[in-house]
């Protein structure tokens, strides 16, 4: 009897993202083999943002006014350098923010008020998160005890709401 087995599955979807099998296949393959390594397909350490490279990406200040929240999802190569590069996009969530005081919930294109999220919103904030994710550096990852060029996800949150910088102070933009 065969049994349903994730391990198998992930590692399957691993190998097809490794060998470019996924949507998108048709282009070239930039990132050479022998370069990257996938992290499921062996014993690879992450990848670390050291954080004084990590600044925040720039709002697109035209979709304030919308009250626009994103969650762009990056998939990167971070070199044994600890540098970025080959940086692509896997998604781009909006949400209208109709509550800066409450966890964002409201997905984007449904009516929250009298608002409405425009679709065009979103290359924007995949712009945004691409232009601060280059900047980065990161301690790279390794693979027995040598750093490694490797596949990492990357989440960039956006929000309209104002930052709070600490008790009794006024709120950032």
């Amino acid at each position: 009897m065969n049994a349903f087995r994730p391990r198998s599955v992930v590692f399957f979807l691993g190998f097809c993202l490794l060998l470019g099998a996924g949507a998108g296949s048709g282009a070239a393959e930039k990132i050479p083999l022998d370069k990257v390594v996938h992290p499921i397909l062996g014993s690879v350490r992450n990848p670390e943002i050291i954080r004084e490279t990590q600044k925040d990406p720039i709002y697109p200040e035209k979709w304030r006014k919308h009250h626009l929240g994103a969650h762009v999802i990056l998939q990167v190569v971070v070199e044994k350098s600890g540098s970025v590069s080959e940086v692509q996009p896997l998604m781009v969530g909006l949400r209208v923010e109709t509550d800066c005081g409450k966890e964002p919930t409201e997905p984007a294109g449904k009516e929250a008020g009298n608002s409405m999220a425009p679709p065009e919103a979103g290359p924007d904030f995949e712009a945004a998160a691409i232009n601060a994710v280059k900047q980065w550096k990161y301690r790279p990852g390794t693979m027995q005890g040598e750093p490694v060029s490797v596949f990492y996800t990357v989440i960039v949150d956006f929000t309209s709401c104002p930052k709070t910088t600490g008790p009794g102070r006024p709120p950032e933009r």
